[in-house]
């Protein structure tokens, strides 16, 4: 009769064992959430009553195009990356997800972010607000239900 005796590992060694795998978890949690689901905080309340401010979401990554990793998590150092293609273009009414750009006066933004939005045109679409009223292609675009109209003199900023 063989015994398989396996040497009882110390404290320490345990210890070491996990911290080795801990550089390989953060890896791999870092790539799934670059490229096939991402987390994150919703950081405004522009589409309250739909999405409320700090509410955490997921999101699929791979309908408009998955990316390589673009930040550090928790220190948000931002790292260069690469946008792979997508299966689908943005369409009128979708909720997107993006990289908030920076005010228009700003070259850079002030801090890395994301930002949740709904789509109201697209590529070649010519959108124009007046009186409060969307406007995409010369045609009124009605709010969606609970949609809101928040209105800011960029020219004041």
């Amino acid at each position: 009769m063989i015994k398989n005796k396996e040497k009882k590992k110390t404290l320490m060694e345990e210890f070491w064992d996990t911290l080795k795998i801990l550089p390989q978890a953060f890896l791999f949690v870092l790539i799934i959430n670059g490229v096939a689901i991402a987390s994150f905080v919703v950081p405004t309340g522009s589409m309250e009553d739909t999405v409320m401010t700090g509410d955490f979401l997921f999101v699929n990554r791979f309908i408009y195009g998955p990316t390589t990793p673009q930040i550090i998590p928790i220190v948000n150092i931002e790292l260069p990356y690469y946008k792979f293609p997508g299966f689908w273009e943005p369409e009128k009414n979708d909720v997107i997800v993006f990289v908030f750009p920076g005010n228009y006066s700003k070259k850079d933004p002030d801090q890395f972010q994301y930002y949740l939005k709904r789509c109201v045109a697209v590529a070649g679409d010519t959108l124009e607000v007046r009186n409060k009223e969307v406007y995409v292609n010369g045609k009124h675009f009605p709010l969606p239900e609970k949609g809101k109209h928040i209105y800011k003199d960029l020219n004041r900023m």
